[in-house]
């Protein structure tokens, strides 16, 4: 009997306190569900953000397996001045924390899941971030000895992101940014433990995976650096880094990466405005990285881009309309023909010459009447220092060459030093204006020692001209084509050769010469006349060049000309005066480039006619 009523005061006991921790739990919930409990939860909420935080859905705590919190509908307001309302909306915030973790002294964080998050970043015109939280400060000032205690470790055994949306808006450049579907997967063991994430988004409709370790979370918050290392992959670009993440500054810095199939398939994915065209295509790019929210630096890199080789240092500044680079290189040959063809070059390997474009080719039939494409030249800004081993332009060839380049809104100015090229040395300044749709060119190049067959020749098809001596050219052109280049045409140029020769043209005593030129055959494809000094300048207006003061130096005689070569119309009218001692044989050489005739000036009939043209082509010229 006694052990009967000792096991009903023990059931009696247990069961007291079942209905109690059932009570407490029923007490729990309505404490949960009340508006007492739900406002004190979003009070804690906004003074730890400093924001106003808004739950229009359900809010609901949990106690079983774990504590819990959960939100529907929630929102935290943006920062003052901001554009968008909120900073970050959510259909669904989900945590749940480790109570027994919490009592040791310790946070575990079992789950954090964000479902179709919607993040709108915005940086203000002096920098700031509008992520930057400041927990709101009690009315009471802190006590003056008071001291905190040290961060307690924290670990995340599941944050997710599902379906979620960023978005940039930077005001120093007026530029948005903004990734859809995101997908994000992260684990942290501990602050002082690495910590892996893996994300997937899509970037203007392409999608891209990342995946990062952090050395040590603990840091970030600190503001110290931290060890970072991760890879990103899309259709456009693949990207390594290892190196270190500072959050005081927001900078990386590190060894990194990056390589893709098209620099300007990439340029215009990352938004700026980039023309179709020839090359630019496969890139590599490996170096020291420094990353700043508006600024990439390579240091001591290595670029490949088709098949050209640089090294040295650059800078990518990211917050203009469009890219802006700046840095110094040093290349390797440089086949300029790639980017003039109006269409891309396909089926050639990297190491291989392209066919060059045409140039002016006076043995051509005409000019060229396609429009110029150089809308790379509005495509990005730069300012760069270059040092290049072999480059082709057109069917020139430059040995070496050094340069200044500033290339701002589609007005590029190149000041040439250390040029090498057909066996002299030159200096110069080249400007192109491609702000509208008309291009202006101005070179104003000095050249001595140069081989003038082959420099003649490359440049204008011109080969019966040969020796070495003094070139100086200071010309100036506009228009949309070729040929519009060259019917604008103006400015001035001078020749100054020593023991050379002019082939095609055979020129002996004068007796012969005048012979031969009433016969038409004073120019014959095997002729060659040496000449001990050459020297003639020309004034160029329209298109027209015209000289006043040649002069040529034979063995026994002297050879004066006058007259005009009018590369807009492709012909000339030339008066020679051949002279040996006292006795002058002028003589005329008129009609287009491909079919000049040549006739006696005894009686000077053509002399004032010829000379006026000059006259008025150099009153032209400016």
């Amino acid at each position: 009997m006694r052990m009967g009523v000792a096991g009903r005061w023990i059931l009696g006991l247990a069961g007291a306190l079942l209905a109690a921790v059932f009570l407490g739990f029923a007490a729990a919930a309505w404490y949960v569900s009340s508006n007492a409990f739900r406002d004190q939860l979003i009070a804690l909420a906004e003074a730890q953000t400093g924001r106003d935080v808004v739950v229009n859905g359900r809010l609901h705590l949990s106690f079983w397996p774990v504590v819990g919190v959960s939100a529907e509908q929630a929102s935290l307001a943006n920062a003052p001045g901001g554009e968008a309302v909120y900073l970050l909306t959510a259909k669904e915030v989900d945590a749940g924390f480790d109570l027994m973790s919490l009592l040791r002294g310790n946070i575990v964080i079992r789950r954090i899941r964000l479902e179709e998050p919607i993040l709108n970043l915005e940086v203000d015109e002096e920098g700031r971030g509008n992520w930057i939280l400041s927990p709101s400060r009690g009315q009471q000032p802190d006590p003056p000895q008071q001291t905190r205690a040290p961060p307690r470790d924290l670990r995340i055994d599941a944050f997710s992101i599902a379906g979620g949306r960023v978005s940039l808006i930077d005001r120093r450049s007026n530029r948005t940014f903004a990734v859809a579907d995101l997908t994000l997967a992260a684990q942290l063991s501990g602050l002082d433990q690495p910590a892996s994430v893996e994300a997937s988004f899509a970037y203007r409709e392409e999608p891209m995976r990342v995946a990062a370790v952090i050395g040590t979370p603990r840091t970030l918050r600190t503001g110290a650096p931290t060890s970072l290392s991760f890879e990103a992959d899309s259709r456009f670009l693949t990207i390594g880094f290892e190196g270190e993440a500072s959050a005081a500054d927001g900078a990386l810095r590190g060894a990194t990466t990056a390589s893709g199939p098209s620099v300007r398939a990439l340029v215009r994915w990352l938004g700026y405005p980039f023309p179709e065209g020839a090359g630019l295509e496969r890139f590599n790019l490996e170096g020291a990285l420094t990353a700043a929210p508006a600024q990439l630096r390579f240091e001591n890199a290595t670029l490949e881009v088709d098949a050209i080789l640089a090294r040295g240092d650059l800078v990518f500044e990211t917050v203009a309309q469009r890219p802006f680079v700046t840095g110094r290189l040093a290349l390797g040959p440089l086949d300029l023909n790639r980017y003039l063809n109006t269409r891309p070059v396909a089926g050639v390997a990297s190491g291989e010459t392209v066919a060059a474009p045409a140039a002016l080719d006076i043995a051509a039939p005409s000019w060229g009447r396609d429009p110029i494409r150089l809308e790379i030249l509005r495509s990005l800004n730069a300012n760069l220092e270059l040092t290049t081993q072999e480059v082709r332009f057109f069917r020139s060839k430059l040995d070496r060459m050094g340069l200044t380049m500033t290339l701002n809104e589609g007005f590029l100015a190149a000041t040439l030093h250390d040029l090498t090229l057909y066996g002299g040395a030159g200096v110069g300044r080249v400007e192109m204006d491609a702000r509208t749709d008309s291009l202006r060119m101005t070179h104003d190049v000095s050249l001595d020692g140069v081989a003038v067959r082959t420099f003649l020749g490359d440049m204008l098809g011109f080969t019966q001209l040969e020796g070495s001596g003094q070139v100086r050219l200071a010309l100036s052109a506009s228009g949309r084509t070729q040929s519009e280049l060259v019917s604008s045409l103006h400015g001035r140029a001078a020749f100054v050769l020593n023991q050379g020769a002019m082939r095609g043209v055979d020129i002996g005593g004068l007796s012969e010469t005048i012979g031969a030129a009433l016969r038409n055959e004073l120019i014959e494809p095997d002729a060659r006349t040496a000449f001990n000094s050459l020297s003639m300048s020309f004034e160029a207006a329209e298109g027209r060049f015209a000289t006043q003061d040649f002069q040529l130096g034979l063995e026994r005689m002297r050879v004066g000309m006058v007259g005009v070569i009018d590369l807009a119309q492709r012909r000339v009218d030339l008066r020679f005066t051949p002279r040996a001692r006292a006795i002058a044989t002028p003589f005329v050489v008129r009609g287009p480039f491909d079919a000049l005739a040549f006739r006696s000036d005894l009686r000077g009939r053509a002399r004032s006619e010829i000379e006026g043209m000059a006259r008025e082509v150099a009153a032209s010229s400016p």
